[in-house]
């Protein structure tokens, strides 16, 4: 603190020179120290001081503010949710914020993520179970319509998965009942596909029979026939090519 000082004047006067003791108050020592020493201030960052200069700009003195600032000269400012209440640091939850944050004495903590996702995860199993299941249906039942449908073209077909049919060909097919299935050498003489019309084991027959080289033979008026050189001789005769083409198209002739 400023002192009170003694100053001694000296007046002139008329009938000659006079002393007076004149008190200088602390506010006007003040106001001089004050114009001298501390004209400006200012911080500074890197040291951590402030620092204070005269009126001309010369460096009078420092203040170290390091010890005034927690954790080793680190200063903070509150905000971001942050707020102080008597020396108190809280953590402020928004309203909007859905209820998986929370906080206490220990800490900030997250609860309810986990069962969260958990109920989600099961929640789509079961939807993707339920399509599943619905899907498994349509396919059942698409694929029992589809087993009736082919059934009942069988059944039309006259076909029997019984002992009344044969075939002794690799791929062979056969409806009916009592069919004849040729296994000849040539290709010529290898029954593919027939439709069997006989009435028992020892009256076999066909009505319609095709052969692996691909002729096509039809039971017609008692005759079997082949139709491929029934129809190449008509194709002959209706255009006049070659005349001395077979006109035999009946089988074994």
């Amino acid at each position: 603190m400023a002192e009170i000082t003694k100053k001694k004047t000296r007046m002139y006067e008329p009938w000659g020179y006079q002393e007076e003791n004149n008190y200088q108050g602390a506010e006007t020592i003040l106001d001089n120290e004050l114009e001298e020493f501390f004209a400006d201030a200012k911080y500074d960052k890197e040291k951590n001081k402030i620092i204070f200069s005269n009126k001309d700009g010369e460096e009078k003195a420092t203040l170290d503010v390091s010890e005034f600032a927690p954790s080793g000269g680190t200063s903070y400012t509150f905000g971001g949710g942050l707020q102080e209440n008597d020396g108190n640091v809280s953590v402020l939850i928004d309203s909007s914020s859905e209820n998986y944050i929370s906080t206490s004495d220990d800490g900030i903590k997250i609860s309810g993520v986990d069962s969260a996702i958990a109920d989600a995860v099961s929640a789509e199993e079961e939807r993707a179970k339920t399509k599943e299941n619905e899907l498994d249906e349509k396919i059942d039942n698409a694929s029992s319509g589809l087993s009736e449908a082919i059934e009942g073209l069988i059944e039309k077909l006259g076909y029997q998965d019984n002992d009344t049919l044969v075939t002794t060909n690799e791929h062979e097919v056969a409806f009916g009942e009592y069919n004849i299935s040729n296994s000849g050498e040539e290709a010529s003489g290898q029954t593919i596909f027939s439709i069997g019309n006989g009435t028992s084991d020892d009256n076999r027959s066909n009505a319609v029979e095709v052969m692996k080289n691909g002729d096509v033979y039809l039971w017609i008026e008692g005759e079997f026939m082949n139709i491929n050189k029934l129809l190449g001789q008509i194709a002959h005769e209706v255009y006049d090519t070659d005349s001395t083409h077979s006109s035999h198209f009946f089988d074994g002739e």
